[in-house]
């Protein structure tokens, strides 16, 4: 899935622990309370649809094409395109 080799990133001997840890944002993410979600950061949101009855996918893309925004895409796990 990638065209970059496991050793051209590992083992290098770029990284330090030392250096890492004096940065201001160091285990920022792992500090209760300093953590923004990224669905609150960014405005993600998703949902997962389920029914007794199968929903028609072309009825379904005309109810989203007026609410998705343009930068928000749909990939139906039946439906071989993306709606964008």
């Amino acid at each position: 899935f990638s065209s970059v080799e496991l050793p051209d990133v590992l083992g290098t001997g770029l990284f330090s622990m030392s250096e890492a840890e004096k940065h201001e944002k160091w285990l920022k993410e792992a500090r209760f309370g300093e953590h923004t979600p990224e669905t609150e950061e960014y405005g993600i949101g998703s949902f997962t649809y389920r029914a007794s009855r199968p929903m028609l996918p072309h009825k379904f893309h005309s109810l989203l094409e007026g609410i998705l925004s343009k930068s928000s895409s749909l990939f139906a796990q039946n439906d071989m395109h993306v709606l964008r």
